[in-house]
């Protein structure tokens, strides 16, 4: 999506041998962002089996919970800038 991290990473890669183990942190980097940005699976799911409070509330039993990594990871109040 950046023009100068795409150019940046290229660099990189063409900078790095398999002496090195093809060892590149920024590609690691655009790949963890990228999992962070567009996950592979929208989070965990559960279905509970007995009644529970959860920061105040209850929920019944029977009801689905889910834990969504989609909704922190759009957040700046956790990723800086993280609609960039």
């Amino acid at each position: 999506r950046s023009a100068r991290v795409k150019a940046a990473l290229e660099a990189a890669l063409a900078e790095s041998t398999e002496d090195d183990g093809g060892d590149c942190p920024l590609l690691q980097a655009c790949i963890k962002e990228a999992m962070r940005v567009e996950p592979i699976l929208g989070g965990g799911f559960r279905l509970l089996d007995s009644d529970i409070k959860l920061l105040g509330h209850s929920i019944p039993s029977g009801w689905v919970v889910s834990c969504d990594s989609r909704i922190p990871a759009a957040q700046d109040a956790i990723f800086a800038r993280a609609a960039e």
